[in-house]
């Protein structure tokens, strides 16, 4: 009995043509995808890494005075300013803005306060932002910002200064909505013939 021949390999099915060159389109179309969109969101992932604390924990202080145009020296020597507020430019309504602040925190006043990062040497005051605790309270362990008041959120709130649109700042869209309010109800700077003056440079 004869042995069957031996088959012959079937041949090798040929590539089709210019199937190399569609895969190196879709490599070239990941990788301008790639570099989009590192170029686009590094910047702010990098700009945050870079700003942002790890931590934001808050330290108490006493007021010890005023420092004007707007902020207070504390019990260590430090002037802290609210964050994330611009100072009017009109004279009498940046006084009107210093009174209220040594309303709220008075001299012997305790503060419970989250600096702002800082990039470089601080100039001026520092950036913080100043919580004042529940009346009649001591200093409670936590902190409770539940029923403790923002500063520079009574101010805005109040008509008494805008929100510093060019600083980065942790409640700035709180504030931006209690500024909407304020302007809505023309309270303080937004009042009317009060706004074109108290807002120019």
């Amino acid at each position: 009995m004869s042995e069957p021949a031996p088959q012959e390999p079937a041949p090798a099915t040929p590539r089709r043509k210019g199937e190399w060159l569609l895969w190196l389109l879709v490599i070239a179309a990941w990788l301008t995808l790639g570099t989009w969109a590192l170029m686009t969101f590094w910047p702010q992932f990098f700009s945050r890494l870079y700003t942002l604390p790890p931590e934001r924990t808050g330290e108490y202080h006493r007021v010890e005075g005023f420092v004007a145009p707007l902020a207070l020296r504390l019990d260590d020597g430090r002037i802290v300013k609210p964050a994330g507020v611009a100072v009017p430019a009109d004279l009498q309504a940046a006084d009107r803005a210093a009174l209220r602040l040594r309303e709220l925190a008075p001299p012997g006043t305790d503060v419970y306060v989250h600096f702002e990062p800082q990039i470089g040497p601080p100039a001026g005051a520092l950036a913080a932002s100043i919580w004042l605790p529940p009346a009649g309270t001591a200093r409670p362990q936590p902190f409770p910002y539940e029923k403790a008041r923002l500063v520079g959120a009574l101010l805005v709130q109040e008509g008494l200064v805008t929100v510093d649109a060019d600083q980065p700042y942790m409640y700035k869209s709180e504030l931006e909505m209690l500024e909407d309010d304020a302007r809505r109800h023309g309270r303080g700077l937004w009042g009317i013939g009060n706004a074109v003056a108290s807002l120019s440079p």
